[in-house]
């Protein structure tokens, strides 16, 4: 009974967080709307001050989601790198095309038990290759050459430094931060 009463009050906890998270995107989403719409120029170019992207907040879920809508648009590789292995789930790898390279670096721990089992499923896609990232310092995808999106996380947990970018000029530097990570990371 008692336990009952605990997983009850538990799950009316994570409605309410899920719910205050939810709201707390909306405000941010119409905030950083009406910033956007009242800082566009006569040539309708967003002015932004050089300081505003320490300001911004973007969630992790608006990112993940974006890295997926990514993911779904890869012809050939992709470069992913994300804190943990079981951020993996989240970003839906599985769904992939078989035909498409994912190389994919994350800080796994074999001696926990989920890290062990994400591990050997993804092992057995033939398309994929997994390298143990320790830093645990950064949410990167590189498709296909094309298109970048980057999320360096801050000091504070949901603080994270973000960007996408398609530019070609953009991706030939900014690429490092996933071509890097996947050479600094060990085989298992």
């Amino acid at each position: 009974m008692e336990n009952e009463n605990i997983e009850h009050i538990e799950k009316a906890i994570d409605n309410f967080l899920d719910e205050l998270q939810t709201k707390m995107d909306d405000f941010i989403y119409n905030f950083s709307n009406l910033y956007k719409k009242n800082a566009l120029n006569e040539s309708n170019v967003l002015e932004l001050d050089i300081d505003t992207f320490s300001r911004l907040k973007i969630t992790k879920t608006k990112f993940v989601k974006k890295i997926r809508e990514i993911l779904k648009r890869a012809q050939h590789k992709v470069v992913v790198i994300t804190p943990t292995i079981t951020d993996l789930e989240d970003l839906e790898v599985y769904n992939v095309r078989s035909s498409i390279n994912l190389n994919i670096g994350c800080f796994i721990k074999i001696e926990i038990d989920k890290h062990l089992e994400l591990l050997e499923e993804l092992e057995s896609f033939r398309n994929i290759q997994i390298r143990n990232y320790e830093d645990q310092d950064r949410w990167v995808i590189l498709r296909d050459g094309e298109e970048l999106l980057c999320a360096v996380i801050g000091i504070e947990p949901a603080n994270y430094l973000f960007f996408h970018t398609e530019d070609p000029n953009h991706i030939k530097i900014f690429s490092s931060l996933a071509t890097n990570a996947w050479l600094r990371s060990r085989k298992i």
